[in-house]
């Protein structure tokens, strides 16, 4: 078997040569700033100096040449204070300029004749000067003429000490002018090199890495579009076709798990459709038993004369089952409708459904003393529904609004809309909703532990039929809830983009 790379040796080919020739060109980098350090050293260190010590050599020579000349002059013993000040500081600038006669060949030499003409001078013409009288009266022109031409020679050899020492300056900040441009040209060289060589290697990696991952993400897309024989192809790196394999082996899986989920999903189906077609069989079953049931027990109950309070409690408790029986069968009936007819969508004012429902329960409820708050728009709010679906799916909401109140209390039901969503919010101020049963509203048969502590009456299939009614018209309900407080049930419903229209009074006088 193959042993193939993995991305991390891959990664590895790649940085190794660049790290290399980035090593390369530090050191080239440090050899060049070395190179041109010294070379700028040297300047700094030795010709400057060097420069610095001629010129005051010089400037001491000429001290003293004007302090003989000043006290040949005037004669004052204090005219002489520059040329005995020189004489005093002139061997420690011999002894410094010394220090850097070694720059040169040349140096050494000129140094030294240098040195030489100062005491040539001295002797020829400055100490014989000054032991003579001043003024006219100890000028001797040969000695003047003498003095004067070795002083020329010595600032003719001060002037060379100078233009050697300057060249030895150029020659250094030229050499490290040329240390620092062959550095440059070498790192810009090995930067170029480094960077084609990161281009190629990267290319490679990319190649070797990008192009198996391009492959396994184009699989991965077929497969999210449906495409369950997809397969990546197992190539690249160790860690690619590792993952490529297991995404092979999970692509089938799950292949065969949306097989094994139609398989269910179809019994399923067909188990709920057996479900809704038991239950709607039986409850057509039951409706006439009942109904005759009860139209006997009627019967009976006229036929009977004087009846005593035993049995007329009797005669209740079972007219009692027998219409909570006929509910049960009524709601189940409804609930199998709701959920197995294909509802057929027209347009319908809602604020009329809204309007009917209220109207239909205002007699119940005012019976116990419980006032309606209706606040509905006076226009039309035009809604694609099964009316009759709606109808009820209304109904249960403001029906429990009423049931689960208590006596004088208030039923709130109120619409609105922006145009592109009706709004209907249904409260009451009535027993509520514990916390722990608002997330299990909808399960079929359940009832709030309240209602039934209190024995109040229901089936447990009204808040589901709500649901699966406002699902197939695109709409959904929520319910919020505060035990011994109140309850809100909210309904949105798409309203048609035409939904705000005129005031249905004109609307129904056109109808008309």
């Amino acid at each position: 078997m193959i042993e193939r790379d993995t991305v991390g040796r891959l990664i590895a080919r790649l940085v190794t040569p660049i790290l290399l020739l980035m090593l390369v060109l530090g050191i080239l980098g440090v050899i060049g700033v070395y190179r041109t350090n010294l070379s700028v050293n040297r300047v700094a260190d030795e010709v400057a100096p060097g420069e610095k010590a001629n010129r005051d050599f010089m400037q001491l020579m000429t001290d003293a040449e004007t302090g003989v000349r000043g006290w040949v002059i005037d004669g004052q013993e204090s005219a002489l204070a520059p040329y005995r000040a020189a004489l005093r500081a002139l061997p420690d600038t011999a002894t410094e300029l010394r220090k850097h006669d070694h720059i040169r060949p040349d140096l050494k030499g000129l140094v030294a004749r240098q040195e030489e003409l100062a005491e040539q001078w001295q002797v020829v013409y400055a100490r014989p000067r000054l032991a003579d009288a001043p003024g006219a009266t100890g000028y001797d022109p040969g000695r003047f003429a003498e003095g004067k031409a070795v002083f020329d020679d010595l600032r003719a050899v001060n002037v060379q000490i100078d233009d050697s020492l300057e060249a030895e300056g150029d020659e250094a900040r030229h050499r490290a002018r040329l240390a620092y441009r062959r550095a440059i040209i070498a790192m810009v060289t090995l930067t170029l090199l480094a960077a084609l060589l990161g281009w190629f290697l990267g290319r490679r990696l990319c190649r070797r890495v990008g192009d198996p991952l391009s492959e396994l993400e184009r699989t991965v897309s077929a497969l999210a579009a449906g495409d369950t024989s997809a397969r990546a192809p197992v190539s690249g790196p160790r860690e690619i076709t590792a993952v490529a394999r297991a995404f092979n082996v999970l692509a089938a899986e799950s292949e065969r798990g949306q097989q094994v989920e139609a398989q269910t999903r179809s019994r399923l189906l067909d188990l709920d459709q057996a479900k809704t077609d038991f239950v709607s069989n039986v409850s057509h079953e039951l409706r006439t038993p009942l109904t005759s049931i009860r139209g006997y027990l009627e019967l009976l109950r006229d036929e009977m004369d004087d009846p005593d309070p035993g049995t007329v409690q009797m005669w209740d408790v079972v007219e009692r089952n027998v219409g909570r029986l006929s509910v049960l069968v009524e709601d189940l009936l409804s609930l199998s409708n709701a959920e197995a007819r294909h509802t057929t969508l027209t347009e319908v004012d809602l604020a009329a459904v809204v309007e009917d429902v209220v109207m239909d329960l205002r007699i119940a409820a005012t019976n116990r003393g419980i006032r309606f708050v209706v606040d509905v728009p006076d226009v039309l709010i035009r809604v694609l529904a099964d009316k009759t679906q709606l109808s009820r799916a209304i109904l249960n909401v403001v029906s429990n609004a009423v049931k689960f109140s208590l006596d004088d209390g208030n039923v709130e039901v109120r619409l609105r809309t922006d145009g592109e969503e009706a709004t209907l919010t249904v409260r009451d101020d009535g027993i509520g909703i514990p916390s722990q049963d608002l997330d299990r509203l909808g399960s079929r048969f359940f009832r709030g532990s309240n209602a039934v502590s209190r024995q109040i009456g229901g089936t447990g299939l009204g808040v589901r039929m709500v649901q699966v009614i406002l699902a197939r018209h695109g709409g959904r309900v929520s319910f919020e809830s505060v035990e011994n407080e109140f309850t809100l049930v909210t309904i949105h419903l798409p309203v048609r983009s035409h939904g705000r229209g005129a005031n249905r009074e004109e609307n129904d006088a056109v109808q008309g």
